[in-house]
């Protein structure tokens, strides 16, 4: 799992994004957005994109919990 700001210093989230999905051979990670900017277009675009979920800053430790370990449980699976 790949936990990912959006607006990065030298490259934005998307692009890394896709480059880290170009580089699994076989199952790319799990990507989240944790990011302070939830625009209805940059929600979309996450979704468009394959992200296995959306989390605006600030997110508290129960809401980590909550959207990772599902996730994390499905990476985890043979």
């Amino acid at each position: 799992m790949v936990v990912l700001d959006l607006h990065l210093g030298g490259i934005h989230g998307f692009d890394f994004a896709a480059q880290v999905a170009a580089m699994s051979s076989s199952r790319p990670p799990a990507i989240v957005a944790l990011t302070g900017d939830a625009s209805p277009d940059t929600v979309r675009r996450a979704e468009a994109a394959g992200f296995a979920a959306f989390l605006r800053k600030p997110a508290d430790a129960d809401t980590l919990e909550t959207v990772l370990r599902p996730i994390l449980e499905t990476e985890c699976e043979p």
